[in-house]
């Protein structure tokens, strides 16, 4: 009963959110076909990446804490989106160098990790930590080079945004489509993996392969997503929480339902930013973010991980 009204609620917060907007329930058909669409379609693909990518590294880290951004992604994509909006590049480019950067940040955060001998998932979150602090200086200090303007246009960019959504981006984002029916098919690996490593070791899974082939799915995802949308926090950590205690550790089922949920949750934010204070909009990275900041906190209360 619970999760049948989950998925309820969901889809409601999904089919209302194209009709909220400062042109009210009933704009006109351009602005609702080549603007609120495709905005709320990027908040279903953005939220859904974000949640299930989420999902996927508490899984791995053994921690409801972990998100999407733990191992210093979003610093990396915010980097390379910064030094392309200081240098004055288009919006185009923007979103090539903050994928750029984030790709940089993985293949960092791993090279490190894989070369240090009998490194485990703990000195892994701190690799992503001091990786994350590095980009993040680098950050401040293009800020405070940056003139007036520019640096008003990268702190826009830094609270997350589906303004700028457009059917070009929801193509460039199609092939992450692949990546959720890879993670799908991994259900049952992903269970065992949530056991223990030697459960899942005993049962016939490559442990070690299995997360190097993950952490590379999920990676590139939140990559992706970042780059278009900025560093939308939070999202990838409630989400997936919330969906296991409705349908407990089978990835059968929270797989599916944590993409809906954080779809939903992504959308109905965007929503909310847009009626606020209109007609002006709020960056739906600071609705996500009063929302994530004191779920953070209850988590950490509650977590014996501390």
């Amino acid at each position: 009963m619970k999760k049948s009204l989950v998925i309820i609620l969901c889809f409601v917060a999904i089919l209302i959110s194209p009709f909220f907007g400062s042109g009210g329930v009933s704009p006109s058909m351009t602005v609702f076909v080549d603007i609120r669409i495709p905005r709320v379609l990027l908040g279903i693909l953005a939220g859904g990446t974000l949640s299930l990518c989420g999902m996927v590294f508490q899984n791995i880290f053994k921690s409801t804490l972990a998100t999407p951004f733990t191992l210093g992604t979003s610093s990396g994509a915010a980097f390379g989106a910064a030094l392309a909006i200081a240098c004055g590049f288009s919006s185009v480019f923007v979103t090539g160098t903050a994928l750029a950067g984030a790709i940089i940040a993985i293949a960092i955060v791993y090279s490190i990790f894989h070369l240090k001998k009998n490194c485990s998932l703990a000195d892994m979150i701190l690799v992503g930590v001091a990786v994350n602090f590095f980009f993040s200086s680098l950050l401040l200090l293009i800020q405070y080079l940056a003139d007036y303007h520019r640096a008003f246009e990268i702190i826009h960019w830094l609270l997350g945004k589906l303004t700028t959504g457009t059917y070009e981006d929801l193509a460039y984002l199609t092939p992450l489509l692949f990546i959720f029916v890879y993670i799908f098919m991994k259900s049952f690996e992903l269970d065992l993996l949530a056991t223990g490593d030697e459960i899942a070791h005993s049962r016939g899974v490559e442990v070690k392969k299995l997360r190097k082939k993950l952490f590379f799915a999920v990676s590139i995802a939140i990559a992706s997503i970042v780059s278009i949308c900025g560093p939308i926090s939070f999202v990838g950590m409630i989400s997936p929480h919330i969906c296991r205690k409705i349908v407990g550790t089978n990835h059968k089922k929270l797989i599916p339902l944590s993409i809906l949920f954080g779809a939903a949750f992504l959308t109905f934010s965007d929503a909310l930013a847009r009626v606020i204070i209109p007609p002006a909009e709020i960056p739906v990275g600071v609705i996500t973010a009063l929302c994530g900041g004191p779920f953070f906190l209850l988590l950490l209360l509650k977590s014996k991980q501390l």
